[in-house]
């Protein structure tokens, strides 16, 4: 049951005095990301791109020099691409720098939006994809850990921090696909939250008291480990008994 901090109370002459089921509250937030990637450039793409380069910018000829005849859908389709990303310049109809060095690198940005959730650990002060955890079932015995309010604009000033979370991690779905379909390493352009919800992690309380001069400490743990940065932040609660909560201390 005992850990490093909880062996240190004990040679400092504390008690074990409760072992209590409490739940921390973490903010999770759905959101709709976009994000960059390298892609291949398509043989249409290619193919379009060569031909425009060569003067060749009526969509009838195009088709017809792919081996298309007169089915004109595919020209238009890769047209409508490459004029959107401006591989090509709509006034002069001409390949735009961009075009030429997609069809020198035979790759190009491509970008996709995604919509997940990501969490904050409020011990941690980081953020993390949310997974498979399960909440905690609550009973008449669970404790709640009070935390101060989390509004939609911290996520918002966290943008930089989602950015890393994206580079260093990638996307959670590509962990689930064979490494020939995972996404190359993308980078986030855009985030906009589209609702809210609060997950509550189970995790134990240890109350340690010293029956002599009544000093205590409250040892968290997660798992069925000590966890020293949740102790840490216990550091700043204490017990009301009445609510079952652990909530900050007043002004002293």
């Amino acid at each position: 049951m005992g850990g490093l901090i909880a062996n240190d109370r004990e040679k400092e002459g504390y008690e074990l005095e409760h072992c209590l089921d409490a739940a921390l509250p973490m903010p999770v937030w759905r959101v709709d990301l976009e994000v960059e990637r390298e892609r291949e450039v398509s043989a249409a793409e290619s193919a379009v791109l060569s031909l425009v380069h060569a003067s060749v910018t009526d969509v009838g000829e195009l088709a017809c020099a792919m081996g298309m005849g007169s089915d004109t859908r595919l020209v238009e389709r890769v047209l409508v691409k490459l004029l959107e990303h401006g591989a090509i310049d709509a006034l002069g109809f001409r390949v735009t720098r961009l075009g030429e060095a997609w069809k020198a690198a035979g790759s190009a940005k491509g970008r996709e939006r995604v919509t997940l959730e990501v969490r904050l650990d409020p011990v941690l002060d980081m953020l993390e994809w949310v997974d498979h955890e399960r909440s905690v079932f609550a009973t008449a015995n669970t404790w709640t850990i009070e935390l101060p309010p989390v509004d939609d604009a911290e996520l918002l000033a966290r943008k930089p921090r989602v950015g890393e979370l994206v580079r260093a991690q990638g996307l959670p779905e590509d962990h689930l696909r064979a490494p020939g379909e995972r996404r190359p390493p993308i980078e986030l352009r855009g985030l906009a939250i589209v609702s809210r919800r609060v997950h509550w992690r189970e995790v134990r309380l240890d109350v340690w008291r010293h029956p002599l001069n009544g000093g205590s400490q409250i040892i968290g743990h997660i798992g069925e480990a000590e966890h020293p940065p949740l102790t840490k932040l216990l550091t700043r609660h204490e017990l009301r008994a009445d609510r079952k909560r652990l909530v900050p201390r007043g002004p002293s």
